[in-house]
């Protein structure tokens, strides 16, 4: 019996999920083939007092991450899919036939406002420098703004929470704008308890005290 074909696009974190979960639970009934542009998978986990994760960073090869799971590795991007007769078309030129095809590609980074500096792995020193400008009183207010989904705010509320801890009796504006109906409102109804929520929130990693400043959520609209 001939073993399923599956080829994962992409060579971040939801790629290589796909990739051992496959291995996990197919086992020896799937051949995978990984196409990924990249070389190394690059890790940046938020810690509390590393918000912008500028000293964390673990960085693996994709060789040995699909060489563990028993995938095949190609350095490759696809530039199109023929989904009638299931086949990739890649950058280099290959024609790839598939049984199944998972498309893991990583989000690409939308330009943001003049004056604004998005928060992602190659700005992670200017928005410290932002932060810098706050905490010395160069800045008497700072706006935490999330983006419209699909996006993971997750790291943006670590960093608002954080910031808002490092300001205590600072008398800094601090404002959070989320496209939801309230902060906090990605985890639920039962979590969407309103602007205090946000800086009193158990589920994140260092609750700010009720004393702190006030993040003041306000709904982009």
């Amino acid at each position: 019996m001939r073993r399923l074909r599956v080829i994962v696009a992409g060579g971040d974190v939801g790629a290589l999920e796909t990739m051992f979960a496959l291995r996990e639970l197919a086992g020896s009934h799937v051949d995978i083939t990984l196409i990924a542009a990249n070389h190394y998978f690059e890790h940046r986990p938020i810690e509390v007092r590393d918000p912008l994760a500028v000293h964390a960073r673990n960085r693996w090869p994709l060789a040995l991450l699909t060489r563990a799971a028993g995938a095949e590795l190609r350095h490759d991007r696809i530039v199109g899919v023929d989904t009638a007769v299931r086949r990739v078309h890649t950058a280099a030129g290959y024609e790839l036939p598939y049984d199944a095809l998972v498309v893991a590609e990583r989000a690409v980074p939308r330009h943001v406002s003049a004056g604004a500096e998005p928060l992602d792995a190659d700005h992670a020193s200017e928005c410290r420098f932002v932060i810098g400008d706050v905490l010395a009183g160069r800045a008497a207010s700072l706006a935490f703004v999330e983006p419209p989904a699909p996006t993971n705010p997750f790291d943006l509320y670590d960093l608002a929470i954080d910031t808002a801890a490092g300001l205590h009796g600072r008398g800094v504006a601090l404002t959070f704008v989320t496209p939801g109906p309230a902060p906090l409102a990605i985890w639920g109804r039962d979590a969407d308890l309103g602007p205090p929520a946000l800086v009193r929130a158990p589920a994140l990693r260092r609750p700010v005290s009720r004393s702190s400043p006030r993040l003041r959520g306000q709904r982009a609209g």
